[in-house]
């Protein structure tokens, strides 16, 4: 006897549709989705977990990278005061005749 066989003689032996308690066929259908609900759970969760390490990843590459900009910015500083300019073009008119 086929399922949809067996739910017609129930109902029609008791009046109504049979509950979940004798419909082993529900209860299993009932246990897969509830075991699919703890998966999506768990991978959701992973996600999250994924994002924020994502997050504090790019924090930390941020933090590198004005660290770097700022050591650069200093040394290049430092570099240029320790040339000595021999003249300006505006100061000296004979650089612009370009003789």
């Amino acid at each position: 006897m086929n399922y949809r066989q067996w739910k017609k003689k129930y109902k029609k032996e008791h009046g109504y549709n049979p509950p979940i308690t004798a419909d082993r066929r529900k209860q299993v259908k009932i246990k897969r989705r509830i075991d699919i609900d703890k998966a999506m759970e768990l991978m959701a969760q992973s996600f999250r977990i994924f994002a924020e390490e994502c997050g504090k990843l790019i924090a930390n590459i941020g933090k590198l990278l004005k660290e770097a900009a700022d050591t650069i910015e200093k040394k290049t500083i430092a570099d240029i005061k320790d040339l000595e300019i021999i003249g300006n073009i505006f100061d000296n008119p004979e650089l612009l005749k370009g003789e």
